[in-house]
């Protein structure tokens, strides 16, 4: 609820009649010295000088603020979206746009009452809207009107809505001057760290940390300095890309072979290659891979690749989660998704679904 100081209650009170005046404060970066500087606009033909906090404001009157939309107040967290109209002609205008940088430049906006007898300023200002600038435009308007400039500003609420940060990887932060904060994201968590813990043995066999396993029968093995391209993000775009226009195809292009390529494209070492081309159907598949010695094809990828927490899971890394006929299938993470192929071609699954995880 809003408290008003003793005089705006008395003037709200006498129910005499009032004069609001809106005021707008943008606080914006000036590109040529790069330091935050403040700008006041207000409806009304004068200027107002007004101490807001502490700090003294002037407001520029005379038409630059030619309309303020009305500002409802409302309890909650609700996004508000509000448009201002300036004199698009106007100097103090021309300069706020061409000298400021105003996108997401912080904003205040007051309402101003007045004794509309004396003509004298009831009390402070109330603040109405806090936000930021979201937007700018000039739109055309009629031959015989007057141009206009809109900024459109959002409320502070909306700091509320923003997610994690998606991009955090070694490329993008490079392309901001070289920095290498981040050189070694790809292979966050693919380290063991040790708190009060008795370290594992070295030479444990590969069946216990992911590598060339014979499991039972199967003769596939894979050297263990299996490592990406430089290029790999590239090549396993382009691959990506290759596959959505291939049809899904049993011991062609199916899921697990989909997975063998993407790990081809990326490291030039194709694990499919003792099963390409040996069964035309899944039950087939799976026949083979059980005479191999293996559950199914999550199994046979768990014996080449080593596991890893799907929330270390990186972009490239084979994911294996609960497949379109119920039973489990194979995926290359991407981000915040995996790709998976399924009879209907190439499809996006959120990586939330992923039940394991295996690092190329």
């Amino acid at each position: 609820m809003r408290e008003f100081d003793p005089a705006t209650l008395e003037l709200l009170a006498g129910r005499r009649g009032l004069e609001a005046r809106r005021l707008v404060w943008i606080a914006a970066r000036n590109r040529q010295t790069g330091i935050i500087e403040g700008m006041g606009l207000c409806t009304g033909a004068d200027d107002l000088t007004v101490t807001i906090a502490g700090v003294s404001r002037t407001y520029l009157g005379v038409g630059a603020l030619l309309e303020s939309e009305p500002i409802t107040a409302g309890a909650g967290l609700t996004v508000r979206i509000h448009q201002l109209r300036l004199a698009a002609i106007d100097g103090r205008v021309e300069d706020l746009v061409k000298g400021y940088e105003t996108r997401f430049a912080d904003v205040d906006i007051h309402r101003a009452i007045f004794d509309p007898e004396t003509g004298a300023m009831a009390g402070p200002p109330h603040r109405v809207f806090r936000g930021l600038v979201n937007a700018l435009d000039f739109p055309t308007g009629p031959v015989d009107g007057s141009p206009a400039c809109i900024i459109e500003v959002v409320s502070e609420t909306r700091a509320l809505t923003r997610t994690l940060p998606t991009k955090k990887s070694d490329d993008s932060h490079q392309a901001r001057g070289g920095d290498r904060f981040r050189r070694y994201a790809e292979i966050s968590g693919a380290v063991p760290v040790y708190w009060n813990e008795i370290r594992s043995d070295p030479t444990q066999s590969p069946t216990q940390g992911g590598g060339a396993s014979n499991n039972g029968g199967a003769s596939m093995t894979v050297d263990a300095t299996l490592e990406r391209r430089p290029d790999w993000r590239v090549r396993l775009a382009d691959y990506l890309a290759g596959v959505a226009r291939r049809p899904f195809r049993p011991g062609t292009m199916d899921c697990g072979l989909f997975a063998a390529g993407a790990v081809e494209a990326m490291t030039g070492t194709d694990l499919g290659a003792e099963w390409r081309g040996t069964y035309r159907t899944i039950s087939a598949a799976r026949e083979a891979l059980r005479g191999a010695g293996f559950a199914d094809h999550v199994a046979l990828v768990a014996s080449l690749l080593p596991e890893v927490s799907p929330a270390y899971a990186q972009a490239g890394d084979i994911a294996a989660l609960p497949g379109s006929d119920g039973g489990p299938a194979l995926g290359v993470v991407q981000g915040a998704s995996v790709y998976c192929l399924r009879p209907s071609g190439l499809a996006l699954v959120s990586r939330l679904h992923i039940e394991k995880a295996f690092k190329v």
